[in-house]
C-alpha cells in the first residue's frame, strides 16, 4: 500500500464475481466499468475532490458502488446509521457541513439518489482511478464502547492493513465467498469489503445468516454478532462442509453458545475489534478461550487496560467545531482501548469492556447519550436506565421516568427517541413515576 490504490481493468481484471446480490452479479472487471458510470453521474451532480459526502439509507449494493465512486473522485464518505430516521440523517449531514447528501430513501430534491444502472458499458474507454491510500476515505461512527460515540476518520491504507492480516489468518483466496450480513455503516461490515478486495473473492449480499442460505449460496465465510449466531444454531442443522469460518463479534459471546455452534461443526472464531483500529484486533480460535492479536497489532497491558499500536489505527476523531481530525494517542503512539484484560503467555482474555453501555444484539446503547437527548426535551424530569436480560438480544433496558407534573406521556418519550436516535435505543419498557 505504498503506492496509489488503482481501480482499473488491468488491476481488477478478475472475471470472478465480486458483488453478488439479488439484483445482479458483478465481476471485478464489470465493477470497474459500473463505477466509471457512477463517477460520471456523481460528478454531474456537483461532487468534487476533497468534499465530505453524507451517505444515508441505501441498499448494500448501492452503498458499495457509491463508496468506490466517491473514493475514485477523491471525496470522503460520511456513513450515517441506517436505523436513524431520515430526518436525523439530514440533521447529521447539516451538523457535519457536508457538501451533499446521498440516499435512496427519500424523494427530497436536496438529496442525490444513487444511479439505478448496474450494467457495465464496455464500449467506453478503459477507466482507471487512482485512490490515494492515505486520503481519509470514511468518517464512521464508533460503537461508543469507551464513551460517547464519535466519528473515526479512516483511510484506505488503514482498512487494507487490517484486511491483509485477516486474509492471512484465514488464508482467504479468490474462490472464497464471504457473506455480508452486518451493516456497512459499521466498521465490522465495511471491513468485509476490503478483505474481499484484498483476496479478490466474492461478497454475497442480501442474505441472512441461516443454514439454508449458507448451503444455497456456497458461503465459506460469514461475520455475525452473537444474536445471529444464536438464531443460526437454533434449528440444530449441521454446518455445510465447505464453510471455513464464522467470525463472531460485536461483544462478549456466551461460551456455551460457542460450544453449541462447534458441536454442529460451525468453525466459530470470536473476534475482538474496534472502529478506531479499522476492525479486528484479535481473534479467539474455535479451540481456544484466549485471544491472539493479529500480526499488524502491537499491544501492552497498562494498569489492567489494553493499549494498542498499529498502522491500521485511525487518523483520528472528527472534531465538529473545528471541522478537523484529532488523534487521541500517547506521545509514543499508544491508544488506550479502556478494556480490561488478563494476559496469559502471549495471549489475553477480556475481563470487561469499559464504558457506560448496554450491548443489545451487537448494537451499543450509550446511556449518557440517551439521557442527554431526553433531558434536552424534558428538563424538569429525571430518567433512570435499568439494564435487563433479553432472550434474543442478550441485553436491553427498562426506562424509569420520574415525572414531576404529569406533563409527559410514554408516547412523548418514544417519539423523541425514534426521531433522534437509532431505533435500537427504544426501551423494552417505560415506567412513569410521579
Amino acid at each position: 500500500m505504498d503506492t496509489n490504490w488503482i481501480i482499473s481493468p488491468s488491476t481488477w481484471s478478475s472475471s470472478r464475481p465480486f458483488l453478488v446480490s439479488k439484483q445482479c452479479s458483478l465481476s471485478y472487471f464489470d465493477t470497474v466499468f459500473v463505477v466509471a458510470e457512477w463517477v460520471d453521474y456523481y460528478r454531474s451532480n456537483g461532487i468534487k475532490k476533497n468534499q465530505r459526502i453524507t451517505l444515508g439509507t441505501m441498499t448494500d449494493l448501492e452503498l458499495i458502488l457509491t463508496l468506490l465512486a466517491l473514493w475514485s473522485i477523491g471525496a470522503t464518505a460520511v456513513l450515517c446509521h441506517h436505523r436513524l430516521s431520515i430526518r436525523s440523517q439530514v440533521k447529521h449531514h447539516q451538523t457535519l457541513q457536508s457538501s451533499q447528501f446521498i440516499t435512496s430513501a427519500t424523494s427530497d430534491s436536496s438529496a442525490i439518489t444513487p444511479p439505478s444502472n448496474v450494467t457495465p458499458d464496455y464500449s467506453r474507454a478503459h477507466p482507471s482511478f487512482q485512490i490515494h491510500p492515505h486520503h481519509i476515505a470514511v468518517l464512521i461512527g464508533t460503537s461508543g464502547s469507551t464513551g460517547e460515540p464519535k466519528l473515526a476518520a479512516l483511510t484506505i491504507h488503514q482498512f487494507m492493513t487490517s484486511a491483509q492480516s485477516v486474509c492471512s489468518y484465514f488464508s482467504l483466496s479468490a474462490s472464497d465467498r464471504w457473506q455480508l450480513c452486518l451493516p456497512l455503516y459499521h466498521v465490522s461490515g465495511l471491513s468485509i469489503m476490503f478483505r474481499c478486495i484484498q483476496a479478490k473473492c466474492s461478497i454475497i449480499l442480501d442474505t441472512k445468516p441461516t443454514s439454508e442460505n449458507l448451503h444455497t449460496h456456497g458461503i465459506t465465510h460469514s461475520s455475525l454478532v452473537g444474536t445471529q449466531l444464536k438464531e443460526l444454531v437454533a434449528d440444530n442443522t449441521p454446518a455445510p462442509k465447505f464453510l471455513k469460518a464464522l467470525l463472531v463479534g460485536g461483544g462478549a459471546v456466551d461460551p456455551s453458545l460457542k460450544t453449541q455452534a462447534i458441536r454442529l461443526n460451525y468453525p466459530t472464531y470470536i473476534s475482538y475489534g474496534m472502529t478506531e483500529c479499522a476492525s479486528t484486533i484479535a481473534i479467539q480460535a474455535p479451540e481456544k478461550t484466549t485471544f491472539c492479536s493479529l500480526p499488524h497489532i502491537d499491544y501492552k497491558q497498562d494498569q489492567d487496560q489494553l493499549h494498542i499500536k498499529s498502522p491500521s489505527m485511525m487518523s483520528g476523531y472528527w472534531n465538529y467545531s473545528s471541522q478537523t481530525v484529532w488523534k487521541p494517542l500517547t506521545i509514543d503512539g499508544w491508544f488506550n482501548t479502556g478494556d480490561c484484560i488478563n494476559t496469559i503467555d502471549s495471549e489475553f482474555t477480556i475481563n470487561k469492556r469499559a464504558g457506560d453501555i448496554i450491548n443489545s444484539g451487537g448494537e451499543k446503547i450509550h446511556i449518557p447519550t440517551l439521557k442527554t437527548h431526553l433531558k434536552k426535551h424534558f428538563k424538569k424530569h429525571s430518567f433512570k436506565v435499568i439494564p435487563i436480560d433479553d432472550e434474543r438480544f442478550g441485553q436491553h433496558y427498562q426506562l424509569v421516568a420520574s415525572i414531576k407534573d404529569g406533563s409527559i406521556k410514554e408516547n412523548d418519550i418514544i417519539e423523541i427517541i425514534k426521531d433522534e436516535l437509532p431505533t435500537y435505543y427504544l426501551p423494552k419498557k417505560i415506567t412513569l413515576e410521579t
